[in-house]
């Protein structure tokens, strides 16, 4: 079973496209946001129910390269100690070399470093981003204008990162976990899930015990990576 994950997870292919969608994940943000601006505009949503202004995607692109250095310390600490940051303050801590041994240890800390590159970078954006959000609404609800509306802004912006509140650090939470494919899964993934665990009960598979290599484990990361990538 491991020598199977490990040929799949190993391929230079596999670090490629990872590479690829993660980069592409960080880079289409700004563009998204900017998008989604200009719709909300001219659709005339209401300000309470924004969800994006205009020079939002600005901010998000400084946040990726401001951020990139804090983004880079959660990678390397996943890199030299096989387990995050995150796993590590929730005391989820995994033994540092996992059942496969060195070779599939390596490939797993390359594609975990890879994804808390993004994630971090992702949180950053994010961050950035709602900060900006709340600080054009606070300028706006006081009627505010020109240099004061932009000093108005950029006061919000400078306390909600100094001073995160707890939604504040769940929304960008979330926004991180789905720009690695994290994200907790739906309906559809609990489906998914109890159709592995539905064909795990069937004889069919490789080897014995431990060893045993059965249907469900080969087939579920397929299905549940697909459906991250529609949601």
């Amino acid at each position: 079973k491991w020598f199977w994950y490990t040929n799949m997870l190993s391929g230079p292919r596999t670090h490629i496209k990872n590479t690829t969608s993660n980069t592409l994940a960080i880079l289409s943000k700004p563009l998204y946001t900017e998008g989604a601006a200009a719709w909300e505009k001219l659709t005339g949503v209401a300000l309470k129910d924004r969800t994006a202004f205009s020079g939002e995607g600005l901010r998000q692109m400084y946040a990726a390269v401001e951020g990139s250095g804090r983004a880079w310390k959660k990678a390397k600490f996943m890199w030299d100690n096989g387990y995050t940051i995150r796993e590590q303050d929730a005391l989820e801590i995994r033994p540092p070399e996992i059942k496969g041994g060195k070779i599939t240890n390596v490939v797993g800390r390359l594609l975990g470093m890879a994804d808390e590159l993004t994630q971090g970078i992702a949180g950053e954006m994010e961050g950035h981003g709602i900060a900006f959000s709340r600080g054009v609404k606070a300028a706006k609800a006081e009627g505010l204008t020109g240099d004061a509306a932009r000093a108005r802004r950029d006061s919000v912006i400078t306390h909600t990162l100094a001073n995160p509140d707890k939604e504040f650090v769940a929304v960008v939470k979330a926004a991180s976990e789905h720009a690695a494919l994290r994200a907790k899964g739906g309906e559809l993934t609990e489906v998914a899930t109890k159709f592995r665990n539905a064909l795990n009960k069937f004889p069919i598979g490789i080897g014995e015990g431990e060893r045993r290599f059965v249907l469900g484990t080969v087939t579920i990361p397929f299905i549940k990576v697909a459906l991250q990538l529609v949601k």
